[in-house]
């Protein structure tokens, strides 16, 4: 089992994002914990369970969707928290 912080699977996602999102196709200059991964343009939905997957395959843990806050899902933040809810 893998216990993973905030700030590590956030920094996992934001390199993930920045080496296999659509970062050419986006207005956004700078990824941080506070952007918004499906409105920026970003990642799309196919992007977003890539994302999720990688995720998965990081902590070991599957993320359950089935309670998450749609909102959640689309913010770096988001996915870092649930991802580690998951891990509890």
């Amino acid at each position: 089992m893998i216990l993973l912080s905030e700030a590590e699977l956030t920094d996992r996602i934001i390199k993930w994002v920045s080496q296999n999102g659509l970062v050419a196709g986006s207005s956004v200059s700078e990824i941080n914990a506070e952007t918004d991964l499906l409105s920026s343009g970003l990642l799309d939905s196919f992007g977003l369970i890539d994302l999720i997957l990688y995720l998965e395959t990081e902590s070991g843990h599957n993320i359950d969707l089935t309670d998450a806050d749609p909102a959640e899902l689309s913010f770096v933040n988001g996915l870092s928290r649930l991802a580690l809810r998951s891990q509890h």
